[in-house]
């Protein structure tokens, strides 16, 4: 449906306008990934009270497989470019720490 593109286009719009203010307005205080995070709660919960259609509310459910594959991997890449070395290597036990029991658990 030409709505629903629509409105992943906006989406995605916003996403890259939050994280280009955050950049601008030097608000290093909160992430990209945050700022995304809070700009799908917003849609969402103005898309919950427009009184959506049923194909409107399946097109903005949350797909585990889109979050895993498609969402996920740039969070963390994000996450991960912008840690600084210093913090890595403080706190690099706990990170090998949950390393090695999430790969025992998995």
């Amino acid at each position: 449906d030409a709505l629903n593109t629509l409105l992943l286009v906006v989406i995605l719009g916003l996403c890259i306008l939050s994280s280009y203010l955050i950049k601008k307005h030097k608000f290093y205080y909160m992430p990209e990934s945050a700022a995304a995070l809070l700009v799908g709660l917003a849609v969402g919960g103005l898309a919950r009270l427009v009184d959506p259609s049923k194909a409107e509310l399946d097109f903005l459910s949350f797909q585990p497989e889109l979050f895993f594959f498609l969402l996920l991997p740039p969070i963390i890449f994000e996450a991960g470019y912008t840690l600084r070395r210093k913090d890595f290597f403080r706190n690099f036990g706990t990170i090998i720490a949950y390393a090695v029991l999430g790969t025992l658990v998995s």
